[in-house]
């Protein structure tokens, strides 16, 4: 996918939304068979330059956080730079310890605390020590500063 004259390639772990809901590359190539689509791709520079997507949210119309795509690859440091301090991350678990968590294909530290809510399909409501190295989880994160904080992980293996 191409945003802002930068071209993002889309992974089996990339999330791409529309209104909220997941959405498929299939899916992006019909919209836009039927017109003009614009989207913030949220992702990561990797070792050899190419670009890797994330997140792509899919708008109708532009928005002022279309204007963040281009900015958010050319940070060298790899931090973000998003409209809104919220995202969700979604993927396998790499590392995780009493404070930090891992996930494949998000560049940077989770950071969980006391206030991390965590939980788990058709085990209801846990605590960090049931996040375990690779488990699929989806992380509501919000960004402070350059940390990100992990408000809720959803751990989606049974």
């Amino acid at each position: 996918i191409t945003v802002a004259d930068k071209t993002f390639v889309i992974a089996p772990a990339t999330q791409i939304k529309y209104h909220g809901k997941a959405m498929t590359t299939a899916e992006i190539t019909a919209k836009l068979s039927a017109g003009k689509l614009y989207a913030t791709v949220q992702g990561t520079t990797l070792t050899d330059k190419t670009l890797r997507a994330a997140l792509i949210i899919v708008q109708d119309g532009a928005s002022s956080e279309q204007a963040t795509a281009s900015n958010e690859q050319t940070n060298p440091s790899n931090e973000r730079a998003a409209a809104t301090n919220e995202q969700q991350v979604r993927g396998k678990v790499t590392v995780v310890t009493a404070t930090t968590l891992h996930i494949d294909g998000f560049a940077n530290d989770i950071i969980l605390n006391a206030d991390t809510k965590v939980e788990q399909v058709g085990a209801g409501k846990l605590d960090i020590t049931a996040i375990k190295v690779g488990q699929t989880v989806q992380v509501h994160v919000v960004l402070s500063g350059t940390a990100y904080l992990g408000q809720q992980v959803h751990i989606e293996d049974k």
